[in-house]
């Protein structure tokens, strides 16, 4: 394995540990968006604007259902 493909997949591996270890390390006020996107307490879904269109794709995949470090392990290989 390459050096830099080596260094890549530790990086990942530390980052979803990272995300998925900070839902229970960190204050609320840092998942403040996390909250208002998978729970959407007023029922803001729709198609126009990120927050809405956030809080659709959650309901329609059943992501927002899912605890916070169980979305991180979804999310962040996606962002990689």
């Amino acid at each position: 394995m390459k050096r830099s493909k080596l260094t890549f997949l530790i990086i990942a591996i530390v980052t979803i540990l990272v995300g998925m270890i900070a839902s229970f390390i960190l204050p609320d006020r840092f998942m403040f968006d996390a909250y208002t996107i998978g729970l959407d307490r007023y029922n803001e879904k729709g198609w126009l604007g990120s927050y809405p269109f956030s809080m659709m794709i959650y309901h329609i995949t059943g992501v927002g259902r899912l605890p916070f470090p169980m979305v991180a392990l979804i999310q962040l290989p996606i962002i990689f």
